[in-house]
Order: structure tokens, then sequence, then C-alpha cells
């Protein structure tokens, strides 16, 4: 089985890279995190970063929840993903530079069907993606099942595409019945989007790795990698990465056809357990990758 060497990174050539450290910032969107155990006076003025709040509209995020469903568009403008549990979820054009909002995709319009309780496209959960074309890239998924309710009641999600110089919305079929789309990673130049599923199911998580043919909205399903909050990335060589429950990656290249199962080290051994790389049941890990495609971030 090939191997894929860390120090604590990984590698995207014929070298390996670092995970690094880094905070940023897209235009006025700044995360503010506050954890318990700071000593009292510990930080002055001069520390803290000054920002301004903008409310996403009520009835898109019904219990004000929200999550990293938010990218840049070319346009410089904010598409943000929401959830209204149990009633539907909608795509959220923020302009900075007037501090404007609008609904440019509402899902159930979108998909041409109407749903209420677990049966509705709760959340726009996935990590929105923009396109080399300037089209954001984004799926719904389930919410909250109330007790007793079966999960069979939900469909399953969408994979959509919204171009902002239209206005258009296109919609791909559900991938796996009662799953929702956790993650949507285009590549178009070669005409390919990479999908992963999510049942949330607990303890372990079914997690389909796809490919899809975004021409004909025909998938490939490549392997059940049972990893929870999976985010796809493709690499420089248009190869695309997702964590398998226990510390392996999927790498799939699209040139040959071929997936391959890494086996990961981090400085020569196996991941131990306070990298949660390897947990039983899956751990969450956030990916990002730099604009060349060659370093992958992680957190």
């Amino acid at each position: 089985m090939p191997s894929l060497r860390f120090r604590a990174g990984i590698q995207m050539s014929n070298r390996t890279v670092d995970y690094r450290s880094r905070v940023g910032m897209s235009l006025a969107i700044v995360m503010l995190v506050i954890v318990a155990g700071f000593a009292k006076n510990s930080y002055s003025a001069d520390d803290w970063l000054s920002a301004t709040a903008y409310v996403i509209p009520k009835h898109t995020a019904t219990e004000g929840e929200g999550y990293f469903s938010v990218i840049e568009g070319h346009n410089r403008r904010l598409y943000i993903g929401t959830h209204a549990n149990r009633v539907n979820s909608w795509l959220v054009e923020f302009s900075p530079r007037d501090a404007a909002m609008k609904i440019v995709v509402d899902a159930h319009k979108a998909i041409g069907a109407e749903a209420s309780g677990f049966a509705a496209q709760a959340k726009i959960h996935s990590r929105n993606n923009v396109g080399r074309s300037g089209k954001i890239y984004f799926a719904t998924k389930q919410g909250y099942p109330a007790q007793e309710e079966s999960r069979d009641k939900y469909p399953g999600g969408y994979p959509m595409v919204y171009d902002p110089a239209t206005g258009e919305t296109k919609v791909y079929p559900i991938p796996v019945p009662h799953h929702g789309v956790i993650s949507f990673t285009p590549d178009e130049r070669r005409g390919l989007g990479y999908v992963s599923t999510c049942d949330d199911a607990r303890p372990s998580e079914s997690t389909h790795f796809l490919v899809l043919d975004l021409e004909t909205g025909e998938y490939q399903d490549l392997l059940d990698c049972e990893h929870m909050y999976a985010f796809i990335v493709v690499d420089y060589q248009g190869r695309a990465y997702h964590p398998i429950r226990g510390g392996d990656i999927a790498r799939y290249e699209p040139r040959k056809r071929q997936l391959v199962r890494l086996k990961q080290t981090i400085d020569g051994a196996p991941p131990a357990a306070d990298s949660y790389l390897a947990t039983e049941h899956g751990h969450p890990i956030n990916w990002d990758i730099s604009p060349d495609r060659k370093t992958l971030y992680a957190q």
C-alpha cells in the first residue's frame, strides 16, 4: 500500500510539506472564539480586532445556527449557506461594499419540491467552493429528526451550482438515497466534481466518496470512507483526496481513473491519538488547500 509521509503535514508532490497554522480573513468576516481559562486582563485592547456583525436574514437561520458554508466569489461578494431546521435552506449573497444581503438560491424551489420536517433540505453545510468559471459549488443536507422520526424520511441531499453571472442554478441528482451532501468540490478543467455524502449516523457515519460528471450528471461511487465531515480537496495534478476512518486517505487520480488508498505517518510514526486523525469512529478534519494546490492545511 502506498505511504503518505507527514511532518504534521501531507505530501502533495514528491516532497513532504508541513501542516501550518494560519489565520484567514475573507473581507470583513472575522471569527471570534471565546476560550475558557484565559487569565483576566491578559490581553490589552491592542490585541483585539474590531469587527462589524451583519445579520443573515432571520427566516433563513431560524435558530441562529450556521456553519462554515461561506466563500468569496470572483465578484468579491460572499456566498453563505444557511440552516433553518425542518424548514429549508438558502444561499445568501452578501456585498461588503454596501452591506447588502440577497437570497440567490432557495433550495426547495431549486429542486422543484416542497418538504417539511426531517424531509426538508434543512442545511447547506458544505464547504462552499468557487470554480475557475466563478460559479459557486455547494450542497444540501438533512437537519435533525424529531423523536421517533425515521431517518429514511429524508430523500437525500443535492449538489448545486449557482452562477452569479446569470443568476441560474443547476441541480444535480441525489448521489446516495437518504444521505446528505457534506462536500462538493469542482475540477472544472476536467469536467468533474467530487462529492462526499453523510448519513449522520453515530457513532460512525457512512460517507460515500463519489466522482460526478458535471456534464452528464452521472456518478461513480468510489468508496464508503465512513469518515464524518469529510472535505474533499483537489491538488495541482487534479488528484482528489478524501479522509478514511482509521487514518488512511483515499486519493482518486482521474487520468488513470484509479483510486489509491494512502497510509499516512507523522514524523515516521502512525498517527497518535492526540492527532485525531485515526480515532475509532472518526473525527472532523477541516481541510483546505493553498492557492497553488501544493499544500494541504488541516485543523
